[in-house]
């Protein structure tokens, strides 16, 4: 498995992958059907853009993405020291190390540009995903109510965050 970062290049690929995430889980936020990139120039836009203020990472054997990470972070001074990140993983390929390699990566783009927290939100029936932040040093600091409406019922997400100490 190898860590790398996305390039616009690899767009196309990474759109597939998030297709094919939507319809594996409903922990992510797009509905399968729901993403609107119908094309290969708008999503090598999206990863340029991304890349900009912040990184998109990807897990990847020699034929598939198995997961990725992102952080991005706001132009405003006042919080540019703080990225949100974003994480997913194929469902075949979790419990693997995936997600503790991604951390890896993703802690040392973090020290290399001036970030000092980390900040997420995670539906509080995420199990695996809470036990793989609380491993990776997030703590939860709050608890936004009704966040998401899913299958006919609202479900709470936590705010989680990790203060990085140089």
């Amino acid at each position: 498995m190898e860590i790398k970062k996305l390039t616009a290049t690899e767009a196309t690929a990474f759109l597939t992958f998030l297709r094919q995430l939507d319809y594996e889980t409903n922990f992510m936020l797009f509905n399968p059907d729901e993403r609107r990139t119908t094309n290969l120039e708008m999503q090598q836009q999206i990863v340029e853009t991304y890349q900009q203020n912040g990184v998109i990472l990807v897990a990847q054997d020699k034929n598939n993405i198995l997961g990725f990470i992102s952080a991005t972070r706001s132009n405003m001074q006042k919080i540019k020291h703080i990225a949100y990140i974003v994480i997913g993983i194929r469902k075949k390929f979790r419990h693997q190390g995936v997600g503790k390699k991604l951390f890896e990566e993703l802690f040392k783009w973090v020290f290399q540009n001036q970030v000092t927290k980390l900040e997420l939100t995670v539906m509080v029936n995420n199990l695996v995903a809470l036990h793989l932040y609380q491993q990776n040093g997030f703590e939860i600091e709050g608890c936004k109510r009704n966040s998401i409406f899913q299958e006919g019922h609202y479900i709470d997400e936590y705010y989680m965050g990790k203060i990085i100490s140089n």
